[in-house]
């Protein structure tokens, strides 16, 4: 089966460029899974998704101070990726 989406994403910490993020893995589907983030901001193209293969968490860098993000996360095995986990952040 295709993996359950992340749970709890949260925002640990923001700087003018940088968001590190958390969450807790759903169910794997009985496989391995690995995690693809991916944050878009208003105003430029978003940076290529950002792969997770261990750990439940990243630090996304090179955006811009000040901007709100849409952050997403998707969790992905062999079978497919899952729904996302979504969260809002804001650079400072």
């Amino acid at each position: 089966d295709r993996p359950d989406p992340p749970r709890a994403l949260r925002l640990s910490e923001a700087s003018g460029t940088s968001l590190s993020l958390s969450w807790d893995p759903g169910f794997n589907g009985g496989l391995p899974q690995h995690f693809l983030l991916r944050a878009e901001g208003p105003d430029a193209p978003p940076p290529p998704a950002a792969l997770v293969t261990s750990g439940f968490s990243l630090m996304l860098s090179g955006l811009q101070p000040d901007t709100p993000y849409d952050v997403t996360v998707r969790a992905r095995n062999a079978r497919g990726d899952s729904a996302p986990a979504r969260l809002r952040a804001l650079t400072s």
